[in-house]
């Protein structure tokens, strides 16, 4: 299936190199020219899988388009990225604030771009297979009092965290930041991978190729993360604990705009800070337990 991504910006070099990087991926580019014209394409059409767009522009500028289309029961679910050559924190701030998950600053490479964009799908793509369960397992996880899971791969985490959101009033907001958490308890807790390897691997395309690698260390091979699922009629407790090292949690628990263009490390500060009614951390960092009101 193609994804379908609208590009929209005032300037044409910018449309023409934006496309000149991603023409040759399997997306369908449809172009804007201003964000008035964004939001007139939207109103008639919003099967768009991506977003990218311009901060600066004449008549609506990208804030307040976004502002609209996450007003927009339509619109409100569909991935931004803002892309601008406004890179002060307090501008990446308001634009963070305003919805857009990712941030582009210009002058940016191609492989910049291709990552975020393939980052900003892979994700699109998972909210849409849980949208696509809810009421198939929403009703099976309500009945779950206590229950225990041990995961050891990426794709078990995944797996788990939807199942799991399920458990939560809204699992279609749950499920990311549960998700990030697992696999971040896999990845960088019992693989060892840091944040600067991960990032490293993801802009030069390697990341499938260490992640590999990671796996399959001895010194993994008997590690498991463990989540205790817990859920009264009032709340629902999840913990996650995982056999690594550790890591500082504290700088992630806040979204920083001094990572607001890398292609990992905004999951903890804006999935799950905002997913949950409480998140805390334990000893090192390799204990956290979120809950969440019903």
């Amino acid at each position: 299936m193609t994804n379908r991504i609208l590009l929209v910006d005032d300037e044409p070099l910018n449309l023409e190199i934006m496309n000149d990087y991603l023409e040759d991926l399997p997306y369908q580019l449809i172009i804007a020219e201003s964000g008035d014209r964004a939001l007139s394409i939207l109103e008639k059409d919003q099967n768009f899988d991506l977003i990218l767009l311009d901060r600066m522009m004449p008549g609506k500028n990208g804030v307040e388009v976004l502002q609209e289309l996450k007003g927009n029961e339509n619109t409100k679910r569909i991935p931004v990225v803002m892309q601008t050559a406004a890179d002060e924190e307090k501008q990446i701030e308001e634009g963070i604030e305003a919805g857009a998950f990712y941030y582009l600053t210009k002058p940016y490479s191609e492989m910049v771009l291709r990552s975020i964009v393939q980052s900003a799908l892979k994700d699109r793509k998972a909210e849409q297979d849980l949208l696509n369960d809810l009421d198939r397992h929403a009703a099976a996880m309500a009945h779950l009092e206590y229950g225990t899971f041990k995961v050891k791969t990426i794709d078990e985490a995944r797996a788990v965290g939807m199942a799991v959101s399920f458990c939560f009033p809204r699992p279609e907001e749950v499920y990311m930041g549960l998700s990030e958490l697992m696999v971040n308890a896999v990845e960088h807790g019992n693989y060892g991978i840091s944040y600067l390897e991960k990032k490293t691997a993801l802009l030069a395309g390697t990341w499938e190729a260490t992640l590999e690698r990671a796996a399959n260390k001895p010194e993994v091979a008997e590690k498991y993360v463990d989540i205790l699922v817990t859920q009264t009629e009032k709340r629902t407790k999840v913990e996650i604990k995982d056999q690594g090292a550790g890591f500082d949690w504290k700088q992630y628990m806040a979204y920083s705009p001094n990572r607001a263009t890398d292609p990992n490390g905004r999951g903890i500060g804006v999935y799950a800070v905002h997913a949950f009614d409480t998140i805390n951390y334990h000893g090192a960092g390799n204990h956290v337990v979120v809950t969440g009101n019903h």
